[in-house]
């Protein structure tokens, strides 16, 4: 799961999450017969993007230990991890997101 804060309206008017009204929640899942080809990452760079231009300034994300898939794209975004005691194996994700963005590699997305 990423979430950011966000203060901007959406199309229907709605301001980030109901609760907060400064922070949305998304998935990101892609399709096993596309994995492994940088969709994950691109889709992820685009909302980072986009939260940028909107003026957000933090992106967090939350991963299982396991889930190297996810460990190796946070780190090409410049993500930093934190691992909390009794975390229950979630890693949280943090990245700075009104900063330039990172450079990446890619000649590693492969």
């Amino acid at each position: 799961m990423v979430t950011a804060n966000d203060d901007s309206p959406d199309s229907s008017g709605r301001r980030g999450a109901p609760s907060t009204a400064s922070s949305i929640a998304t998935s990101v899942v892609v399709a096993a017969d596309a994995r492994l080809r940088g969709v994950a990452f691109r889709l992820v760079e685009r909302l980072v993007e986009t939260l940028r231009a909107r003026g957000v300034r933090i992106l967090v994300a939350f991963s299982l230990v396991e889930n190297f898939g996810f460990e190796h794209l946070a780190r090409r975004l410049g993500m930093t991890p934190s691992h909390a005691p009794g975390d229950g194996g979630v890693v949280t994700w943090s990245l700075a997101i009104t900063s330039a963005p990172a450079a990446t590699n890619e000649a590693t997305a492969a």
